[in-house]
């Protein structure tokens, strides 16, 4: 028989709290573990994460929009745009970044509207120089 330590009264080997006073009659004796259910994750799982892609160079667009642009303005701001992509193809070497298409893209519009510009200008000036003397001899043996 077992004796409470806080009221005194009388009790069972089996009585674990005093049902006078409810004091816990052996603080350090080990209890049966209770078995609780599996508790669902707090956090749902996450989808794993998408590799980013690089992003585009910024002036290898902007060099092809200048380019492309040029045609509307008889080829005036392709030299503009023909810059703006070879320094884009050359940030896109060094750092990884995408665009190369628009770089490249922005270089040969931009060379071959400064091509053109430079021919027209050539045979302008070649036309111009051939039929005044064209006229003059014309005129002079007459």
């Amino acid at each position: 028989m077992k004796k409470c330590i806080s009221c005194g009264a009388d009790l069972d080997d089996t009585m674990k709290f005093c049902p006078r006073c409810g004091t816990l009659l052996n603080p350090y004796e080990q209890s049966t573990p209770v078995n609780f259910p599996p508790q669902p994750p707090i956090f749902p799982p996450q989808p794993p994460l998408i590799p980013q892609q690089p992003r585009n160079n910024s002036l290898a667009i902007a060099g092809f929009v200048v380019s492309l642009a040029s045609l509307a303005f008889c080829g005036f701001p392709a030299i503009i745009g023909l810059i703006l992509s070879i320094i884009a193809l050359n940030q896109i070497k060094n750092t990884g970044e995408s665009g190369k298409g628009f770089a490249v893209a922005g270089i040969v519009i931009g060379a071959a509207e400064i091509f053109l510009i430079l021919l027209l200008i050539f045979v302008a000036i070649c036309t111009s120089c051939t039929s005044g003397a064209h006229y003059y001899y014309n005129n002079s043996f007459t």
